[in-house]
């Protein structure tokens, strides 16, 4: 018999060792439990925060298009009383979808935004699918946009052929100057 000591626990065991293994096994349980339960809270965290920041968004989204809806509204009274053609009722239509969309973003949390969107792509994916393509393009051209140039060309890093960079040249015609100029370079 042996006197073992794993994590501050003194066990006597024999030489088969399943005091020790029984030890070891216990505070690796001990370890999963510990980190089941930090991954849990940082899990609960995390959605907090997002289910926070969504709020957030929403509010803000909302708002927006409450202001949407009133410039329309504004536009719609100035072609009223401008326009005989009745571009007015179109801004005033505008401004009621607009003011729909807004009502509907504000009495919804982010869980019910992704049930009825679940729900709207399982009853219409070929509509689904086509707004997220154009949503996918809209998106890739404003980052496209908004991105910083990276060097000194705007056509993604390509610049044509200038032959006045290439030493020797002094014009786009070929013709060579300097020193070998005589000899035509040969």
């Amino acid at each position: 018999m042996s006197e073992q000591t794993y994590g501050g626990v003194s066990q006597t065991t024999g030489a088969t060792g399943t005091g020790a293994a029984a030890v070891v096994k216990d505070e690796v349980q001990r370890l999963a439990a510990d980190a089941r339960e930090e991954t849990s809270r940082a899990v609960s965290q995390a959605r907090e925060q997002a289910s926070q920041l969504a709020a957030r968004a929403t509010e803000q989204t909302t708002q927006r298009l409450d202001s949407l809806a009133t410039a329309l509204r504004q536009a719609a009274q100035q072609l009223e009383t401008d326009d005989a053609a009745g571009f007015g009722r179109y801004a005033v239509i505008a401004a009621d979808q607009v003011e729909k969309v807004s009502g509907y973003l504000g009495g919804k949390d982010l869980g019910q935004l992704v049930r009825d969107t679940q729900t709207f792509a399982r009853r219409h994916p070929d509509l689904f699918l086509g707004g997220a393509f154009v949503a996918g393009v809209m998106l890739a051209r404003f980052i496209k946009s908004s991105a910083p140039e990276t060097g000194s060309t705007s056509s993604g890093g390509y610049e044509p052929f200038n032959p006045s960079r290439i030493s020797g040249f002094d014009d786009y015609d070929g013709q060579r100057t300097g020193a070998d100029s005589s000899t035509g370079g040969m």
